[in-house]
């Protein structure tokens, strides 16, 4: 084989081989894993206590419907709740941090308005109450709505 033989065969690959780039579809761009936002949202939550929704969908720069799904597990986690309404994503650790505030600096409190203070749904903010209680971290009673320190 000469010189003349060896440029040919290395031009009509080139020729066939450019056709047939043009027709291999493009990758999309890798999406990030469900892990990874997973992570990255929580660290956000961890680090704010409270995320507005909308900014942790600009953040993480996925759909709603990702950002749910992503939050859900969160939830389901234990590491934050929903707010009541559905605007913000707190952790528990701030949670534990108001509600601690708010008891050491009253006696006594009616639950509905802190629920309405912390934009906190009232069941959830009493079971909270109540396992404090149970756990013997506050020494008080919930009689209803109203908690007593004793």
């Amino acid at each position: 084989m000469n010189l003349y033989e060896t440029f040919n065969i290395i031009e009509k690959f080139f020729k066939i081989g450019s056709k047939l780039l043009f027709f291999i579809p493009q990758l999309p761009e890798l999406e990030l894993s469900k892990g990874y936002l997973i992570q990255k949202a929580s660290s956000i939550i961890e680090a704010n206590g409270r995320v507005n929704l909308g900014q942790l969908l600009h953040e993480l720069q996925v759909s709603s419907s990702d950002l749910w799904e992503i939050l859900t597990s969160i939830h389901l986690n234990g590491i934050g709740r929903f707010s009541k309404d559905q605007s913000e994503f707190i952790s528990e650790n701030r949670i534990l941090n108001d509600v601690g505030e708010i008891i050491l600096k009253t006696n006594a409190f009616k639950v509905s308005d802190l629920s309405e203070i912390l934009n906190l749904n009232y069941n959830e903010l009493y079971e909270i109450l109540q396992n404090l209680i149970i756990d013997g971290q506050v020494n008080a009673v919930l009689e209803g709505d109203i908690f007593n320190k004793l």
